[in-house]
Parts: structure tokens; sequence; C-alpha cells
């Protein structure tokens, strides 16, 4: 299958490329590298069924690279963190005429407690929760024209290549801000690329998707981990703050519709990120 990734040189997209690859796909990445890394797509340019393209996708150049490509599907992994660059992203895509895949996150859901399912009202109180809603809403308002898409709300997503997120960050040193009893719902890299791969046959089209473990892990909880396979010894170091709590998401629609499971418990996935680092 042709697969167009957006966001190619990411830590997502990045190792979207690398599975689509190991399973026979051809692979088109798109990146404008404004906050990817050209390196993170080493891998996948080893193999002659990628291509990488430099490309800003609301700057007007994705109209014809689509022509040129011919992707039956378009997994959209571009985040930049500019809101307006990011909604502008998204409007570029929704007029692909293959299949779309919007790899999200779960702000849009905002401060909820306990297990989160897709009928949850959303209630964002960020601004990337507000960003998360609006792309969906593109992506609706698109389906409704023809567009055949599917959404998939992710939760906190750790693994090889993630420069910015709690696990990198904790890895690098950082220290714990507040209490560090704020939960995080935790998902490896590998179980996402999973889902992403099921979603490519249409299965999943015009549905929202929780893509999480449903487990919750402290930040506390999470240095411990860190510390012990590091071997570095002691209590981390505290900075004064607040983290705002994330949804555990509820993902047996995941699991029913497309027999989904994550299958990297955090200590394996801890340990294979070390490795890769």
């Amino acid at each position: 299958m042709r697969v167009l990734v957006a966001g190619a040189a990411g830590f997502v997209g990045s190792n979207l490329c690398d599975r689509l690859l190991a399973d026979g796909h051809d692979v088109t990445g798109v990146d404008d590298l404004s906050t990817g890394l050209l390196s993170s797509t080493a891998h996948s340019r080893r193999s002659k069924h990628f291509r990488f393209h430099r490309l800003e996708l609301e700057g007007g150049g994705l109209p014809e690279l689509l022509a040129r490509a011919e992707p039956e599907v378009v997994v959209h992994a571009a985040t930049s963190g500019d809101p307006g660059r990011d909604v502008a992203a998204t409007v570029a895509l929704v007029h692909t005429p293959a299949r779309l895949v919007l790899v999200g996150c779960a702000s849009g859901y905002g401060r909820v407690v306990g297990p989160v399912g897709e009928r949850t009202r959303l209630a964002p109180v960020t601004t990337q929760g507000a960003v998360e809603v609006a792309r969906e809403a593109l992506v609706e308002a698109a389906g409704r024209r023809g567009l055949r898409a599917v959404v998939l709300r992710v939760a906190t997503v750790y693994g090889r290549r993630d420069r910015t997120g709690p696990v990198a960050r904790l890895f690098g040193g950082a220290p714990l801000t507040g209490a560090g009893t704020a939960l995080r719902d935790l998902l490896h890299v590998d179980d996402l690329a999973d889902v992403v791969v099921r979603c490519l046959d249409g299965q999943a089209d015009g549905r929202r998707l929780n893509v999480g473990t449903g487990v919750g892990t402290s930040d506390r909880a999470l240095a411990s981990l860190l510390a012990a396979a590091l071997g570095r010894p002691g209590a981390p170091e505290r900075a004064p703050g607040q983290v705002a709590p994330a949804p555990m998401l509820d993902a047996s629609s995941a699991r029913r519709l497309l027999g989904w499971e994550p299958v990297v418990d955090l200590a394996s996935g801890l340990a294979r990120t070390l490795d890769t680092t």
C-alpha cells in the first residue's frame, strides 16, 4: 500500500515510517524539519521504498505532492507546537482524496477523572486541547463531503527518538514538578504504530478511537522506574509547580473494532527506550 506520513521526521512519525516499511508498504515521508530531525529518518532512508520530501504542509505544495505520490492512505502525525500552523496543516490534509488517519492526542478531554470513553464530552482547558478539538472538527466536516478518515485520540506516547515527553525529560535528569503525583496514561510508540497499521484498511473509517493503556502512572513512580533502570541512587530533584492531570483512556472500542491491545508494558517499554538512547 502507498502511504504518506506527514510529520515523518518527528518522534511519532519516524517510528510510524519504520513500522510501515517493515510491513512492506511504500512510504512517502513529509516534514518541514521545523521541529523534526532529518536524522530521525535515517533508518527509513535505507529502504528503497521510502522517499522523503521537505515541505510545509500549509505552504501550498501539498496538492502537487499528493498528485505525484498517489497515496492510498495519509497518516497525519505532524505537529509544530504552533496552534495556527497545526490547524492550517490539517486544513490542507483533509482535502486529500486518500483515506486519512489523524494521529491526535487526548488533551481535548480536559480535566477528567477515571477511564474516559469516546462519548465523554470534549472540554479542553489548554491551547493544545482546543487545537485538537479544532482538528477533529475539520476532519468531521470533510467526512461529510466524502473524506474517509479515522481520528485517534492518543495517550502520552514515549519510546525511541522521543526528545520532549515526560519519559525523555526525566531520563535527561529533569526534576519532578510538584509532588509528582499527577497520573499519565503512558503508551509505547510501538503500540501506537500497531493501531495505526490496523486503520489502513478502512475498518475504522468514520470513528474516533481512544488509544491508550487505561493505566495511570505518576511521575514519581516513573522516576523510580527510570532510576532503577539507570542505576541512579536517591530521589529525583523537585521543582515547584503543578502538572495538569491527563485522562486515562478507555480503549475498548479500538480493542473491539480493530482487535488491538497494547502489548508493551511500562517496564519493557522503558528498557526498549533506554536501549535506543
